[in-house]
């Protein structure tokens, strides 16, 4: 058996390893729990579509959010949310906590107004999202530190873009075994010891590096805003 083929399996071997690992340890998940806070339930209205829930927001939002109000379908289910601010503000971002019935975070939206009206644009739920929190993490030039600034550690980042580098490689590998014994102009052997074998080669090495640095850099952007813990 040829080194080709040897690592034929070795990328087969990877494929399954690191789909265990992203299904099992789930490196981008929330590793706090920030607990559930009620909030005063003040209204309620309803049009042919939608209920609409007014509520006050707890802790310190409410002095930058005097309401915001989560619209559930017929059935029941949270479909979007929208906050009416106390001023006009440059920006304000904040994070919108989902919550199942059960009161279990189930996902954070990241919400960045920039010069908005005194009411947010709609803001989409998860599914299964039966309440919400809010928490302020800046407005204007004021940042508000939460243990939510550090929600995603380095590490699992930099774990998680390693995965779906190593993924992309292994994927490429065994595709073109597969069109290469389709096609059977060449053996696998000798399709990669060729020029174009051995470009193809490299150039899913590169692929795959870059993938895995513009994957850190939008996952910590997006899931973090820039801010991760080590």
């Amino acid at each position: 058996m040829d080194i080709w083929n040897i690592l034929l399996y070795v990328v087969i071997f990877l494929i399954i390893l690191s789909s265990l690992i992203l299904f099992i340890f789930k490196p981008l998940r929330n590793k706090y729990y920030y607990e559930f806070q009620e909030d005063k339930h003040i209204n309620k209205n309803n049009d042919k579509k939608y209920s609409y829930d007014v509520y006050e927001p707890s802790n310190n939002s409410n002095l930058f959010i005097n309401k915001y109000v989560i619209a559930r379908n017929k059935k029941d289910i949270c479909k979007y949310c929208y906050c009416h601010y106390n001023k006009k503000f440059r920006n304000i971002y904040y994070y919108v906590l989902c919550y199942d019935y059960e009161y279990n975070l189930i996902g954070i939206k990241y919400v960045k107004e920039n010069l908005p009206s005194l009411v947010s644009s709609k803001i989409k739920l998860f599914k299964n999202t039966s309440y919400i929190n809010i928490i302020i993490r800046n407005e204007n030039e004021n940042f508000y530190k939460s243990k939510l600034e550090s929600k995603v550690g380095l590490k699992n980042i930099h774990l998680f873009a390693l995965l779906t580098s190593i993924l992309l490689f292994s994927s490429i590998y065994v595709l073109r075994y597969f069109i290469t014994r389709s096609i059977s102009i060449l053996n696998f052997r000798a399709f990669n010891e060729s020029a174009t074998g051995k470009y193809l080669f490299i150039g899913s090495i590169i692929l795959s590096l870059v993938n895995y640095f513009v994957t850190y850099i939008l996952v910590k952007k997006d899931l973090n805003g820039g801010d991760s813990d080590e």
